[in-house]
């Protein structure tokens, strides 16, 4: 039997905020956390009107983490959003309920699709091919993993708890560490900006009152020994 073709398609535009970092960047709790911050703030702008369970925040259940997702205003871990299917075609003939039906289920799965394919691209470009070989089935990445799951595995391999308390001690280390007047105070500045940009990847809260503390007392320790 003759079926009707697919309605024209237009994917969603992703408007990526950030500049992706590098190419083949090795894995580790800051990188993959980066990934997925870079993905979350695009694909949040995205909206997903097929299932109320995606709220006002887009895409972003694709990428976010399960426990981060659910905590989100209007969401509920209960009621998490299911990916939609490859929809038939209807036969040539059908009534134009079930056309239209059928069009508007196409849209939505290509959405999806298209959404899909551009978050593993993504995280395939940052990371390299290599360490998700041991996902593939057949020499490709199963069809129905989604670019949190990647990331989920990343964070598996590549940053298990203990190697993600030395990055916290790394960027503790960073905030606390000592002016030198000899250098530029400009380094300085910078290395703390970049202790609270670690910070937040790391979830670890540190505001920008608790930064300047540690900055002026710094400040302060070397006008007293002067």
């Amino acid at each position: 039997m003759m079926y009707s073709a697919p309605p024209a398609y237009r994917p969603p535009t992703i408007p990526w905020t950030d500049e992706w970092p590098a190419e083949r960047t090795f894995p580790d709790p800051l990188t993959i956390e980066l990934a997925r911050e870079h993905l979350v703030k695009a694909f949040r702008q995205v909206p997903c009107l097929w299932t109320p369970n995606a709220g006002n925040h887009g895409y972003a259940w694709m990428v976010e983490r399960k426990a981060n997702w659910s905590a989100r205003d209007g969401l509920h871990a209960d009621r998490p959003v299911i990916p939609p299917v490859r929809p038939i075609r209807p036969p040539v003939g059908c009534s134009m309920l079930l056309r239209a039906r059928y069009d508007q289920d196409y849209t939505t799965w290509m959405d999806y699709s298209h959404m899909m394919r551009k978050g593993i691209a993504k995280l395939l470009t940052w990371f390299g091919r290599t360490v998700f070989e041991p996902l593939h089935v057949r020499r490709h990445l199963p069809s129905h993993l989604t670019p949190r799951e990647l990331l989920d595995y990343l964070t598996e391999i590549y940053a298990p708890e203990e190697l993600h308390r030395r990055h916290i001690i790394k960027v503790k280390t960073m905030v606390e560490s000592i002016y030198d007047p000899n250098q530029p105070v400009e380094e300085y500045l910078a290395t703390l900006q970049q202790a609270k940009d670690n910070a937040i990847l790391l979830n670890i809260a540190y505001t920008v009152t608790q930064l300047m503390y540690y900055a002026m007392t710094q400040f302060k320790n070397q006008l007293t020994h002067e």
